[in-house]
């Protein structure tokens, strides 16, 4: 009888799993038809269909369809985000917009939850770069969108309090892809080439798009403590934007004046946020 239920249970998520790579596909050849054959379309089509022919072929290896799905998923959705981006968000459609792409990024996330058959981390599912690509996107996403209205001053007033929670979701998206791996300790089993590469590891940053993540989350702050200054939000809120921010830079100012010195990155601009921040 236990040997029917988990079989049951397994074509159950399978036959899941299928639909939503079905749906998905679906909205993917709507795309592409009109894009005219984007290649990161073509992407998004190709993953699709090795996950539905895996599907088919009876493949118990959820671990590689739910990361042929993610991957679809980000490659689709940076087609919609790459033309939101080329038009400036533009103010009629681009918040409803950003909401749909970021949902689409969320529901891979919530089918990895979904058919999560042994309870394990996601990163653990889809690997560690996938995962952070997940997070790094939303939050960059955000990113460029609160840049946008932040330089539009009556768009900002006009939507206050958007932005501010835009902001405050920017900034915990970029934190999310940031605490993915955990420091590498000193000590650790591991061989490295060099000091600066030890230092580096031992405060989380694997990669200049860590370091990116510290100054956009810092830049992010910044913009939430000075605007909400001025603005009565409708919203009670303990969202900590100094102290987020000015760790966040001075991460980044340390790896940047240290490790990376004389190695392309500046943080000139980070020096006077985080002087802000202090006040």
């Amino acid at each position: 009888m236990a040997e029917c239920n988990t079989e049951a249970r397994l074509l159950g998520n399978a036959s899941g799993l299928k639909e939503t790579f079905q749906v998905l596909s679906q909205k993917i050849d709507k795309l592409y038809s009109e894009s005219q054959g984007d290649i990161f379309l073509q992407k998004a089509k190709e993953k699709c269909g090795q996950g539905l022919q895996g599907i088919d072929a009876g493949s118990e290896d959820y671990n590689v369809l739910l990361q042929n799905y993610t991957q679809a998923v980000l490659d689709y959705t940076f087609y919609k985000e790459s033309k939101l981006v080329d038009e400036d968000f533009p103010a009629a459609t681009a918040e409803a917009r950003l909401q749909d792409i970021l949902g689409e990024l969320d529901g891979a996330l919530q089918t990895v939850d979904l058919h999560n058959r042994n309870a394990e981390e996601i990163a653990a599912i889809l690997g560690e770069e996938l995962t952070e690509c997940i997070y790094w996107r939303k939050g960059a996403l955000l990113y460029m969108y609160c840049f946008t209205i932040n330089e539009e001053k009556d768009r900002r007033e006009k939507n206050g309090d958007t932005f501010l929670k835009n902001v405050k979701k920017g900034v915990g998206y970029l934190q999310s892809m940031l605490r993915v791996r955990a420091p590498v300790e000193n000590g650790a089993n591991v061989v490295f080439n060099d000091n600066d590469t030890m230092e580096l590891l031992s405060k989380g940053i694997f990669s200049d798009t860590h370091l990116l993540a510290l100054m956009y989350a810092g830049e992010m702050c910044h913009w939430y403590a000075e605007f909400s200054q001025n603005h009565t939000s409708n919203e009670s809120d303990q969202f900590r934007a100094r102290e987020i921010g000015q760790n966040a830079l001075q991460l980044y100012i340390n790896a940047v004046k240290g490790p990376l010195k004389g190695k392309g990155w500046n943080c000139d601009r980070a020096e006077e946020l985080i002087k802000d921040l202090q006040l």
